[in-house]
């Protein structure tokens, strides 16, 4: 669990910068690309014991989803930032 703590946190604190949409979509990538860091913890679950799986499945569930939201949210804050620099 701490890891993806770990990877959490990192990830929380670096969307919370003054970011642009490439930025994001690089976080993004970091995040839930092929070999993204939260892909990556998916792929160990297949090497955990039964009853530490469930637990850790459902820890990275939780922050995958936290995760997800801010970075859409951080896309419509960009996005919105843009129409009315355009206005």
């Amino acid at each position: 669990m701490s890891d993806i703590k770990k990877i959490k946190d990192e990830y929380l604190d670096k969307l919370r910068g003054d970011l642009n949409l490439e930025n994001v979509n690089k976080i993004k990538t970091e995040l839930f690309g092929k070999n993204g860091a939260i892909s990556n913890s998916f792929k160990e679950l297949g090497s955990m014991p039964s009853e530490d799986r469930k637990k850790f499945a459902s820890d990275l569930n939780f922050i995958k989803d936290e995760l997800q939201k801010k970075i859409n949210s951080k896309l419509q804050e960009i996005e919105t930032k843009e129409i009315n620099s355009k206005l």
